[in-house]
């Protein structure tokens, strides 16, 4: 099926130029010797750290002031140095938590709806249990 994508599609689009890497030099380097533009990376250059910044401004806001700069957005190793600089007694007061959604590009609106509805399902389920709510 990937190969009848390939021939049959405009472009193929490996997201990141890592990927890309991976399908033009092992995957498809047949193909890439006939199309060798065919095989591309863009992306929407949305990070989490963008994300968080413009879908959350106030917790963005307290990143800022903690850090002293905003260069958090761009600069991964500027959060973990949050970690680093909270006390023991800190990082013993936070709440553990698991976060277990993962993104997915359906070929279907249906489906991605459906998967959104039953993270939305799993989560009510979750904190309606009397057993887990509380944390």
């Amino acid at each position: 099926m990937a190969n009848f994508c390939v021939v049959s599609g405009h472009t193929v689009n490996g997201v990141v130029q890592f990927h890309r890497d991976i399908l033009k030099d092992g995957l498809f380097a047949d193909y890439v010797s006939i199309w060798p533009n065919k095989f591309q990376n863009k992306t929407n250059d949305i990070t989490p750290r963008r994300w968080l910044k413009f879908s959350s401004p106030k917790l963005s806001q307290i990143i800022t002031k903690w850090l002293k700069t905003d260069k958090w957005v761009t600069n991964l190793d500027l959060l973990v140095c949050l970690w680093e600089e909270m006390s023991h007694e800190e990082r013993k007061a936070t709440t553990p938590r698991t976060v277990m959604i993962g993104g997915k590009a359906f070929a279907t609106y249906t489906n991605a709806k459906r998967i959104v509805n039953l993270m939305d399902d799993v989560g009510t389920i979750v904190n309606t249990d009397p057993e887990v709510n509380e944390y």
